[in-house]
Formats: structure tokens, sequence, C-alpha cells
């Protein structure tokens, strides 16, 4: 599907050499010199894009799309949760066989949009009728821009094409939660460090922060926290209203040294190694 066929490459390679072979000087023969200064004149020759975007039409059918992208050497994106998340296509119907579908509406026309890789650049897709109806549209980024994207969605871009770009997904376990964090709006770890409301959260389970303490479990990347105990330390008095409600966050790791949860973000204080 490339336009630029080996024989317009060959007559690239031929006048670029016809070229440098004008402006070397008459009866020059040091051989080692026209070798050297030959790669510095290629290196600076801009190389064409060869990365086309395939052309597809509006209502052709998902499936041939895809066939002919993954032909075409284009890798489909990956994420560290569920198909079709954060917002799902329909109750009880999955994606799984369509990973690089990133989310849908579920309403309306029931609009999905997927991405997929081919350095140096990317291709968005947007089908209708869900993951495996007909599609809409396309748009070509740049690759780099995958992980922001993901972000966004508050996943991770994983597997095969994460590898493409030489992005590393963050596992959240207990040992990398464990540890001391504070927020800020600022991206500045002194900042959140220094504020009274760190989070701490203990390797038994537990967790403390200004307002009080709880427990926590995690279950991949959702922190779950229950019997909270409100504490007012001025009147030396304990609050157990909340005891028996929970509360679920999903944590989107930034680095090893930050996260998102709910939006804000945190830094890491303290590790508990």
């Amino acid at each position: 599907m490339h336009k630029n066929s080996p024989r317009f490459l060959s007559g690239l390679c031929f006048a670029a050499l016809s070229t440098l072979a004008a402006c070397s000087p008459s009866g020059s023969t040091n051989s080692t010199n026209s070798s050297d200064n030959l790669g510095n004149e290629l290196a600076n020759v801009a190389a064409p894009d060869l990365v086309k975007e395939p052309e597809f039409k509006a209502g052709q059918d998902y499936a041939d799309v895809r066939k002919r992208l993954l032909g075409a050497g284009w890798i489909p994106a990956e994420y560290d949760a569920p198909s079709c998340s954060p917002y799902g296509y329909a109750p009880g119907e999955e994606c799984h066989d369509r990973p690089e579908i990133l989310n849908c509406s579920g309403t309306g026309k029931g609009y999905c949009e997927g991405y997929w890789i081919r350095r140096p650049h990317a291709l968005r897709i947007v089908t209708i009728e869900g993951p495996d109806g007909a599609f809409d549209h396309s748009e070509k980024l740049e690759a780099k821009s995958l992980p922001e994207v993901a972000r966004n969605a508050n996943v991770q871009l994983t597997g095969a094409a994460a590898k493409a770009i030489g992005v590393k997904s963050i596992k959240v376990t207990e040992a990398w939660l464990v540890g001391s964090w504070g927020p800020s709006r600022t991206k500045s770890a002194h900042e959140a460090c220094g504020t009274d409301s760190i989070v701490s959260f203990a390797r038994d389970g537990t967790y403390r922060d200004g307002e009080g303490y709880g427990r926590y479990s995690l279950e991949g990347r959702k922190v779950t926290y229950f019997n909270r105990v409100l504490v007012d330390e001025a009147a030396e008095t304990e609050d157990r209203s909340q005891f028996d409600e929970s509360v679920e966050q999903t944590i989107l790791p930034l680095s090893n040294q930050s996260m998102s949860e709910d939006g804000q973000t945190w830094y890491r204080c303290t590790s508990g190694e």
C-alpha cells in the first residue's frame, strides 16, 4: 500500500549520489574521506514518510478494516484495564477480541474509538454500532501521544504497542503502594509532602490520613477503603459513623513516584521499604 516503490527509492539514492559527485573536488582520490562525506550527506537527506494513513470508506465493516491494518503492519493498542473501559459498550458485552478499543459510548449510534500504532504514527479509529460495527472515520496522530491518551482514559498502554514506542506500564501492588503519599496540584513533590493531607498505607492493610484511619484492600488498580474512623484529636474523640461504609477509588500510576486517584495527583513521600 506504499506509493514509494523500490525503483523510486533507487532513483532517489542515485540522484543524491549524483549531486554529491558533482560537488566533489576534481581529481580527488581519497576514498575514505569520500565515503565519510557521502555518509554524512545521506544522513542529512530527509527520508520520505513511508507510513501512509490507510484509506477506508465510511460504513465499511470494521472486521475488514482490522484485517487490512494488521496486514499492513499496524499494531493494535492494548490497555491494563478490560477492553471498552472505562465506559463499556453494553451490559454483558465484551471487547476482548478488539483490544485496541479504548471506550464506547453505549448510547446513540454506539460510537467506539480505538487506537493503532505503526511508528512513528498512531491511528485513531472510530466505529459505529459498537466495536464490531462499521468504520466511521479515522485520525492520524503521533505514536508518542498515545500514553497521554491512555492516561486521560484512566488506563495504561501495554502489550506490543507499548513496547513499540518504549513505554513501560507500572503494576500496582501492595508493595508499590505501601508508604506515604501527598497531594499536589502544581506537580511538586515538595509541596505534596509538606501538607497535612498525607495518606499512609501500611503493609497490614491499614491506612491513616489527616482526618482518621481505617482499612484498605487492593485489587488490580482498585483500592477499597473501609472501616473508617474519624478522629478529633482536639476533643480526643472518635467518630465511627462511616465504619460500615466503603469507598472505591482507581489508582493510575504516573511514574514510580507519583499516581493519580480520582483526578488528584499524589506524590510519594516515603516508601514502605
